[in-house]
């Protein structure tokens, strides 16, 4: 059972950061959340897929950043700095 969605917002906040969101189980997880009305911060290495993903959920950002490295990481949390991330 899915909780109301802005029930869900409300527990977790407006953003979540989805790692991975280029391709398997980060996309599909991508994908749930938006269904449950929250704005996305996807991140991964592939832009292009992370682009097709950003256009099928409206009004994600997109970060492309190798959390394998440090400047990933700080690309990423600068991205997130302005955001209320649950």
């Amino acid at each position: 059972v899915l909780p109301v969605v802005n029930e869900f917002v409300e527990k977790y906040g407006p953003y979540a950061v989805v790692t991975g969101a280029s391709s398997g189980i980060g996309r599909e997880l991508a994908r749930g959340l938006y269904a449950r009305g929250l704005r996305l911060i996807l991140s991964g290495r592939n832009e292009a897929r992370l682009r097709e993903l950003q256009s099928e959920l409206k009004g994600s950002l997109v970060v492309v950043a190798d959390l394998g490295q440090e400047d990933g990481w700080e690309t990423l949390l600068q991205a997130m700095d302005s955001k209320e991330v649950g």
